[in-house]
């Protein structure tokens, strides 16, 4: 069973800076608890990102590849499209940026399934609230660094 979470934000940044904020992996690390944020490749399709958590000598490591790349333009969202390909956690996460009159929206989608599947279908109803809650502080946080930086 999955956990799904779906956070939406408006600013009267550009999309192209909200973008450029959110599409820097690292800076994630600094709204999730125990985490950090490592990146293999170049921006864009094919690159990878490993969250790392570590609580004492535990360490769960949520890595992801870029699947789809397409930052914003007057015409089109700005879309990033990130699959889960951990041992522990299987799933997306989904970023959509788009240009308003006033700003930009933005759209962060995830779905994170832990393996083994038994495991999301016994945690599932405990683990919606808080990882809404984790998502919604990431992307917040994102946000007011786009805005305080414009």
């Amino acid at each position: 069973m999955s956990v799904p979470v779906q956070i939406v934000r408006t600013s009267p940044v550009a999309a192209e800076r909200l973008w450029e904020v959110f599409v820097d992996w690292p800076r994630h690390g600094a709204y999730v608890p125990l985490s950090r944020l490592e990146v293999t490749g170049r921006p864009g399709v094919g690159q990878v990102v490993d969250a790392i958590t570590r609580l004492g000598p535990l360490e769960v490591h949520d890595t992801m590849r870029v699947d789809i790349w397409q930052p914003p333009s007057r015409e089109r969202p700005g879309v990033a499209l990130l699959t889960k390909t951990g041992r522990v956690l299987s799933g997306f996460g989904r970023l959509e940026i788009t240009a308003t009159g006033a700003g930009s929206r933005v759209q962060w989608d995830e779905d994170v399934r832990p393996r083994p599947a038994w495991l999301g279908r016994l945690t599932a109803p405990v683990a919606t609230v808080p990882t809404r809650m984790l998502f919604a502080r990431v992307v917040d946080g994102l946000v007011r660094e786009a805005e305080q930086s414009r």
